[in-house]
Order: structure tokens, then sequence, then C-alpha cells
């Protein structure tokens, strides 16, 4: 409270922490917790970066373009997810603390899914404008981390697997 600017930047970082892509098994493999064959840790690293992605994006498309019927639910689903991405905003931001929320986001990817929500993207930009920002605002998180936060650690992690 003494410095609501401060507090401002430092929830910012961890809000952005908290939705950056998937590290933790990623780090275990750079760390030596994980010994598969070389092979398999590049591919498995790849496929859960890409599913992550994948899932985040159609998460977007879902919640704001094919939400459940019934409205209690979707007011529920959201709220959790707000909730614990706003304790962990104010508290701690890390990417495996968003863990616990991924079964709701493939529900809501599953319906965008099933529901064609991409093709709404259409309807104009009053239809158009929170998916796509939700979707540009991972995008600057994701880029944020691996061009900035995460960079050295990559770079350490790629040519471990390569060398």
């Amino acid at each position: 409270l003494e410095h609501p600017a401060l507090t401002v930047k430092r929830s910012i970082a961890k809000f952005a922490s908290f939705w950056g892509p998937e590290r933790s098994i990623l780090g275990g493999f750079r760390v030596g917790y994980y010994h598969p064959p070389q092979w398999f840790a590049v591919f498995a690293s790849v496929v859960i970066i890409l599913a992550y992605a994948l899932v985040m994006v159609m998460a977007c498309l879902g919640v704001f373009l094919s939400a459940p019927d019934d409205r209690r639910i979707h007011w529920l689903f959201l709220l959790i997810i707000f909730f614990v991405s706003g304790i962990h905003t104010l508290v701690f931001g890390h990417s495996r603390y968003h863990l616990p929320l991924i079964p709701f986001l493939i529900l809501y990817a599953a319906s965008a899914i099933t529901q064609h929500s991409w093709q709404r993207l259409r309807e104009g930009f009053r239809v158009a404008a929170a998916p796509i920002a939700a979707c540009l605002a991972l995008l600057a998180i994701w880029g944020r981390e691996v061009l900035v936060v995460e960079t050295e650690r990559l770079r350490t992690f790629v040519d471990s697997l390569l060398g």
C-alpha cells in the first residue's frame, strides 16, 4: 500500500509468470530430475509447449464465444479461474500454479473446437475483440517469458539437448 506503482508492476509480472508457458517439466529435464532419452526430452518439450498454447488459445475462444448454456456454470468456472489467478497475482505467480485450472480451460477449449468458435470471429469487431485481445495478451506474456525472462535457461536447455 505504501508503493502502489511498484505493487502494480510486480503484480503484472506475477500475472505473466502465472500464465507463462509450461516450464516445470522442462526445468526438470534441464537440471537432471528426469533422465529420458534425448529424443523424448526434445519431443516432450515441443509437445508440452504447443499443447499448452493450443489449449489456451482455444480456451480464450471458448470462454468468449462458446460458453455453456447454463450461465451459472460459466460464471462458476470463471470465478474459480479468476480467484486462483488473482491470488497468485498478489502472492506468487509461477506457471506451475495454473495447472489446477487446466481442466476448466480444456473444457472451454473443447467447447470452442466442437462449436467451431473461430468461425464466429468473422461476425465483427464486437464479437472478436475480447477473444483476440486475450490471445494477444497471452502471446505478449509468452514472448516476454521466452525472449526476456527465460532466454538464458532456454539456451542452456537447448544446448544440453543438442550437445
